[in-house]
């Protein structure tokens, strides 16, 4: 049992329920003393002006000596102390003269130096640095005497290491107030709003709180359906509305004064969307009371909750403070499409629930505690960042698969740099969003992801996990940053480029060896390094895969219901006809080209083929129907467009005799072999993405000579004539793609690689 104290300036209803929670625990013995009355000002914003001890608390009077204080309880001298050293600096001497066990915990530091700034965002982000560094004997106290720091999120612990603190002694804390419970809506928001969607902002009218910016903000949004509804104590002597006049305004904005802490809830209920735009904020508990509401977010980059609560476009955005230019492109996302207000409000609630109720809280202090006191031998499991350029749907269970692995805690950024796919959200994923830079110079992109830069930061994670791409002008920075401080890196991706060349090879290897460890797509690619000389050790396998359960449940299906396959087939003009299929992007690279070229011969032989073509029709799709047309073919080939739903690709697959991708081949081969088709491709393997590696020439696929039209019209005639051989392959395809191309599979190789650098770390 742990036996604490816990010492706070003032009570506080968002803290509440965590102390409660604590108590509440078998291995926790709590006490909480309070240095303080309920200041007034905090009754003037709503707070009551009265709280009621609970048996495990105290009330100080202000004046006390630490030796008066330390008597409040008994036991003090075989207690753990958790405290800010700004309520009682004293007290901590205390502490470290008697050498009794104490823990400090607080939100960022700089509070008052950005209000001596004026909060000015420039100025302190000079300034902050220097006061850091002048808190460093403060930093060596907590290092020597503590045993450990609680951070309120991760601008706390960023600003702890810069006193001096290691990494060791660091654990997060948060603010956790308990989940509102849902009332009825305001009555005045609500006559005021008069059906239109609302941006609600909760705390104090003042310029800390951003509110001049929030204005300026919702000014410049091009919607006459949302108005802003400001709940706060006016600290401003009536300038927020003065300036709301002058934007013009005025109309659309409610000024509502403080509202009830206890009744809080009935103005949250009112709202679309809640906004933080404070210039500072340690923490912001009204985005965890929004969050449990259901309530999308949106918060500025000085709050420290925005880091936690907040997955920029997952639940909400997460923006610059100080820039109301931000602010605004973030609020009319909901604007342009307020369908997303409820998607992202739900996702806030499972957020919340899921890891800041009272109750997890208290389970993170004391398993802080556990590591820090020895009573847990085993260490904290290494963090991991992963950094993606896009989160498309056929990566979503990997992720998932992987964020249920023990023994790591995986956080993944990612971003867009593909129009035809979208993103997609890994339900149990730590995920955000982070957007990309990216401009084209002739054949290529230069990129700089600044999830690759802030994860090498000192103290982001353990691991780092990078795309492997040399087109990231942000990847060098981030693997020498990272090697910097300690962070060990891991590179991901294909190894090889289609159009390689010696300089592109030269490059990529180069930073390659910046990297703790390479996992690589494929069996073939990775050996080709071994067999280069590259240190086997570093050398890792996640090999490329698709969600085969996903697949196997809808083949299953289908297949156990042979009439609604036998009814659809009839439906959809596939009964009378040997088809063959491609699922794929319809690109030139593709060369769809060759089939469509090849179909004149085919049909010689099979007058009743048909080509299914699933896949997003674009200006490559009707340059190759003009060519279909001209070569009288055109009733030959299904334009199916694009389809994502498994259950509606699946008797398609279970219809056809086998697949054709004529070059350029990728995870699509993983998904038709899962469906028991073989695969027949163009041979220039290099031409290839790594997925080429499962083909088995004549086993579970074929190839034709690239590029070869009468060489794929003369394969595809001996496949039909062959059905037997077709099944035969068939049967391979699946079992090669069941045994050793699995999401789980995909995982197990990624995890090796964390586990190999991990143990690095720790040893």
């Amino acid at each position: 049992m742990f036996k604490i104290c816990i010492w706070m300036n003032i009570p506080s209803h968002h803290q509440t329920a965590f102390f409660n929670a604590l108590d509440c625990r078998a291995d926790i013995d709590l006490r909480v003393v309070y240095l303080g009355e309920t200041l007034g000002s905090r009754a003037e914003e709503g707070w009551s002006p009265k709280h009621d001890l609970r048996p495990y608390e105290a009330m100080a009077e202000r004046d006390c000596s630490p030796e008066e204080l330390v008597e409040m309880v008994p036991d003090w001298r075989s207690r753990i102390h958790i405290i800010c050293e700004s309520f009682s600096p004293g007290l901590i001497r205390l502490f470290c003269s008697q050498k009794v066990s104490w823990c400090h915990w607080s939100e960022v530091p700089g509070f008052r130096l950005a209000g001596l700034l004026g909060y000015s965002i420039p100025l302190f982000y000079w300034l902050n640095p220097l006061m850091l560094a002048l808190k460093n004997g403060e930093g060596r106290r907590i290092q020597k005497y503590a045993l450990g720091v609680f951070g309120q999120g991760v601008l706390a612990e960023h600003a702890f290491r810069r006193m001096g603190i290691s990494q060791a002694k660091l654990a997060e804390l948060y603010y956790v107030p308990a989940p509102l419970a849902e009332l009825d809506p305001c009555g005045p928001v609500e006559s005021f709003a008069k059906g239109r969607k609302v941006f609600l902002s909760v705390g104090a009218v003042c310029r800390r709180k951003g509110i001049d910016v929030l204005l300026k903000a919702f000014a410049r949004l091009k919607s006459g359906n949302w108005c802003l509804v400001v709940c706060g104590l006016d600290r401003m002597n009536g300038s927020a509305q003065a300036l709301a006049r002058r934007l013009g305004i005025q109309d659309d904005v409610l000024f509502l004064g403080s509202y009830p802490a206890d009744r809080i809830a009935e103005v949250y209920a009112t709202a679309d969307v809640f906004v933080l735009a404070s210039r500072f904020d340690g923490w912001g508990a009204v985005l965890n009371e929004a969050a449990s509401l259901g309530l999308p977010l949106i918060g500025t980059d000085r709050c420290g909750a925005s880091w936690h609560l907040i997955k920029n476009g997952v639940n909400g955005f997460r923006v610059g403070a100080g820039s109301a230019k931000k602010l605004a492109g973030a609020m009319q996302n909901y604007v342009d499409e307020p369908q997303r207000c409820e998607i992202h409000g739900d996702l806030s609630k499972t957020l919340f629930f899921e890891e800041f109720t009272p109750e997890i809280n208290a389970s993170r202090l004391v398993a802080a505690l556990q590591r820090w006191t020895g009573a847990v031998i085993s260490p904290a499991p290494p963090r991991a960042i992963i950094q993606q350029p896009a989160l498309p749907q056929y990566r979503v269970p990997f992720f998932t698969e992987l964020a249920r692995r023990e023994g790591v805690k995986i956080k993944l950024f990612y971003s867009s740099v593909d129009n035809e796919l979208e993103n997609k959200v890994a339900p149990g994923v730590d995920l955000e969003f982070v957007p990309m830079w990216l401009r084209r110079i002739g054949s290529r992109h230069l990129m700089w992801h600044s999830a690759q830069w802030d994860g090498a930061r000192l103290g982001a994670c353990d691991v780092l996990v990078l795309s492997w791409d040399a087109q990231y002008v942000s990847l060098i920075p981030a693997l020498i940053r990272a090697r910097f401080n300690g962070i060990k890196t891991i590179l991901w991706g294909h190894g090889y480029s289609k159009d390689e060349a010696w300089y592109r090879k030269r490059i990529r290897n180069g930073i390659a060896r910046l990297a703790d460890a390479l996992v690589f797509y494929d069996f073939v690619t990775a050996k080709k390094f071994m067999d280069a000389g590259w240190d086997k050790a570093t050398i890792y396998v996640a090999p490329n895969s698709l969600d085969q359960e996903e697949i196997q449940n809808a083949r299953t299906e289908w297949l156990g219901n042979p009439e609604r396959l036998a009814r659809f087939q009839s439906e959809n003009g596939l009964a009378e006809r040997t088809n063959v299929l491609y699922i794929g992007r319809i690109y030139k690279e593709n060369r769809l080209d060759l089939l469509i070229k090849a179909l004149p011969q085919i049909k010689g032989a099979t007058p009743n083929i048909q080509i299914l073509i699933i896949g997003r029709e674009n200006q490559t799709a009707s340059s190759l129907q003009a060519l279909a047309k001209k070569l009288d073919v055109a009733d030959s080939i299904r334009w199916l467009g694009a389809i994502y739903d498994e259950d509606k690709i699946a008797p398609y697959m279970l219809s056809s005799k086998f697949f054709c991708y004529p070059a350029n081949v990728g995870l699509s081969i993983m998904h038709a072999m899962g469906y028991g088709l073989p695969v027949l491709t163009g041979d220039n393997i290099a031409s290839h993405n790594p997925e080429i590696g499962i083909l088995k020439n004549g086993a579970n696929g074929c190839l034709f000579p690239h590029a070869d039209v009468n060489a794929l019209a003369s394969s595809i005639a001996e496949l039909l004539a062959a059905p037997e051989r077709l099944e035969s392959m068939g049967v391979a395809a699946r079992t090669e793609v069941l045994n050793a191309f699995t999401t789980k599979k995909m995982a197990d190789g990624f995890m090796s690689a964390i586990n190999h650098v991990s143990s690095g770390r720790l040893g």
